[in-house]
């Protein structure tokens, strides 16, 4: 069986959630663009949030952004 190597079109994340370091991450918003050739760096556009408690337990969010593309991730966090 082989790997389909020349994937064209943008996957779109609809909804979803990923596990990291023992945090659930909610996934917003997510792209990644297939141009349709080989050994091609995609671009990638991935937004996610955690929720979490202060010690005086209010209700806050980190924001997980990542962008540019495979081969050099910006990978950035707000609160």
């Amino acid at each position: 069986m082989r790997a389909c190597v020349n994937a064209r079109g943008i996957v779109k994340t609809v909804r979803g959630q990923y596990d990291l370091l023992g945090r659930r991450f909610i996934v917003t918003e997510g792209q990644f663009d297939f141009p349709g050739r080989k050994n091609v760096n995609i671009p990638i556009k991935l937004e996610a949030l955690y929720e979490y408690r202060t010690t005086s337990r209010d209700r806050r969010f980190l924001v997980l952004k990542v962008s540019g593309d495979l081969q050099n991730p910006v990978i950035k966090f707000y609160e």
